[in-house]
């Protein structure tokens, strides 16, 4: 059974092991993470507009939102409050484990 996320932790049912059913990830997607981060810029940078504005060729710098800051994930519980949006690609690991 192919699962489409990175992780199959949460398919892990005694119905799958006594059936001999496998699940397997999508983790041989390349750059899954990298592709839900470039979507999530896009919606909340408004990269939309270079793509509008390259149809009138119409280019304006006063669009674009520049990244506030980058915080390492120690500072999480901090920032959490503060956040818009959250994004998280990890793989689950003891370190990680906590964030899901």
């Amino acid at each position: 059974m192919q699962v489409q996320t990175g992780g199959i932790e949460d398919y892990a049912y005694p119905e799958f092991r006594e059936r001999l059913i496998v699940p397997t990830n999508a983790k041989i997607i390349p750059a899954m993470g990298d592709h839900a981060m470039a979507l999530l810029l896009g919606l909340t940078r408004e990269i939309w507009r270079g793509v509008e504005a390259r149809t009138t060729e119409e280019w304006s710098d006063g669009h674009w939102k520049p990244v506030e800051r980058l915080e390492r994930v120690e500072a999480l519980p901090d920032l959490l409050p503060l956040a818009d949006v959250v994004f998280v690609a990890a793989p689950l690991t003891d370190r990680t484990a906590y964030l899901r």
